[in-house]
């Protein structure tokens, strides 16, 4: 009887073909050496990063005295967009469904939404109607009467405005040399004026219907811009009224008003981030100024929050805020 082989007996348990030359071995062993290193390096991440704490904040809105100002809510547990006060009252619904909310006028009576094939014109009643807009259309903005609709094209370079009740056509302008059409929104208070988005940063171009003319205006003075829904938060970190500002960071919000000492109204505790692939996420990723700036909504960690300027008070909301309502005027 033949002797047995203890090199092929070990290849059989092993399986030396996945070992058959030196660089499958070097391979396998830098595999697992990087494997372990993003296991040590997340476990090291986790241990590292705290979410912190909002000092003082409360778990609910009721200290809130303005029951006038309407807030739209994104309800993830209904699968709806609802009308609610700053103290988290229910008002009414806007629209179900897996819509997105575009843009609203400001009695949230008719809106914009966008479905998975485009835009679409609706109203309180439940009606829904597609826009018939194409490609490159990929920004729409309601004004504040709710009876037009502008849309820009930076491909095709176009802007075009429609009426709501019927969704023609009521204007074609070539879009202005130096404005960049994927962006348009109506003024807060002249209904022949578009807002356009500029080339450069630092300015918007501002389109006369009338005249067909546009202007270049700088960032720095704060155009009176109606945002459409889902920006509106994003961009309300100044007052007009008052000309303070709101200025973000790690340990929380500070109130920064003219010609006075900058006061914190947010206070964070405890927060710590790891920098993982020179990624830094702060706790705080927008914060706006809502009711004629006595109140400042923000987010924490996914979370909407409401602070009282005056008094200090913080309280969390109900939903997700996406839209303040302008000139809303209705009771709950």
């Amino acid at each position: 009887m033949a002797a047995t082989d203890p090199k092929r007996t070990w290849c059989n348990i092993v399986n030396c073909s996945a070992f058959s030359n030196r660089a499958s071995i070097i391979n396998w062993i830098n595999a697992v050496s990087r494997l372990t290193l993003v296991i040590v390096s997340l476990t090291v991440l986790h241990a590292c990063t705290s979410p912190g704490e909002i000092i003082g904040a409360q778990d609910d809105t009721a200290f809130v005295a303005d029951h006038s100002t309407r807030l739209i809510v994104r309800s993830p547990e209904k699968n709806a967009y609802e009308v609610r006060t700053l103290a988290g009252e229910y008002v009414r619904t806007l629209v179900h469904g897996q819509y997105g909310l575009v843009d609203v006028d400001n009695r949230a009576e008719r809106f914009l939404l966008r479905s998975g094939v485009g835009f679409v014109a609706a109203d309180s009643s439940g009606a829904l109607r597609p826009l018939a807009t194409g490609s490159g259309w990929r920004n729409v903005a309601l004004d504040g009467s709710g009876t037009r609709i502008a849309m820009a094209n930076n491909h095709e370079r176009l802007v075009r405005v429609l009426s709501f009740d019927t969704l023609e056509l009521l204007q074609e302008i070539p879009c202005p040399e130096d404005a960049y059409c994927w962006w348009v929104n109506w003024d807060l208070t002249d209904a022949n004026i578009l807002w356009l988005g500029g080339y450069s940063h630092n300015g918007y171009e501002r389109l006369d219907l009338t005249t067909r003319e546009s202007t270049t205006i700088p960032r720095e003075n704060y155009p009176k811009i109606r945002y459409p829904a889902h920006t509106t938060l994003s961009n309300s970190n100044y007052c007009r009224e008052t000309g303070a500002t709101l200025i973000r960071s790690d340990d929380g919000i500070v109130l920064q008003e003219p010609g006075l000492e900058p006061r914190t109204i947010v206070e964070i505790k405890g927060f710590r981030n790891t920098f993982l692939f020179g990624e830094h996420f702060p706790p705080i990723s927008r914060a706006a100024f809502v009711a004629d700036c006595q109140y400042v909504i923000f987010d924490f960690h996914g979370d909407d929050w409401l602070v009282d300027v005056k008094e200090g008070l913080i309280g969390r909301l109900t939903g997700q805020v996406w839209y303040e309502l302008l000139g809303l005027s209705e009771t709950p």
